[in-house]
Order: C-alpha cells, then structure tokens, then sequence
C-alpha cells in the first residue's frame, strides 16, 4: 500500500494525524462506493449527504481511538492464546462428584 501523505509515528504507535488521514480515505472509498452502487439514491439525497457520511465515519473512527486502553481491552474479543485450554484434570470428569 503507498500512501500520498507521509505521517511519522510516535515512539512506535500510529499518530492522531495518520490515523485521521487513514480515516479521511476510509470515509472518501465509502462516498465513492456509495455513489457507484446506488447513484440514484445519491440523486435523491441533499447535497449534504456525502459530506455528512463521510464526516460520521471520521468522527466514529477518531473516537474509537481516543478510547482508553483499560476499557477498550475489557471490551475486546481475547486472543486465542489468552483463552484458558479447555480440559479437565486427569480423573476429573465434569460429572464425577466432587
């Protein structure tokens, strides 16, 4: 993938800016996408309308990564090797009485 704009990081992680431009493109391909599919309802929508979508997109983008790190984990799917191994002990069987 090139990019046309070149954005550094910081200490390692993706800056506001790059992300913000990644999000600016993801919100042009969605406009672009929908007025190719469905031109007819472009037609038909306000003048507004690809500005107002494209701008949503960038603003739900943008506040996902403001999110802080120890919500944003809690709520995130875990990692295959950070789910418990699923077994029982050997003579432990989930119907033996304990």
């Amino acid at each position: 993938m090139t990019s046309r704009h070149a954005v550094a990081t910081v200490n390692g992680s993706w800056s506001r800016e790059l992300i913000g431009q990644i999000a600016r493109d993801i919100g042009d391909e969605v406009i672009c996408h929908i007025e190719t599919m469905y031109p007819k309802a472009t037609e038909a929508a306000p003048s507004t309308f690809s500005l107002s979508v494209r701008n949503k997109i960038i603003n739900e983008i943008m506040s996902a990564i403001a999110v802080n790190d120890a919500v944003w984990s809690t709520r995130r799917k875990p990692r295959a090797d950070e789910i418990p191994q699923r077994g029982f002990p050997p003579g432990r069987l989930p119907w033996e009485a304990t």
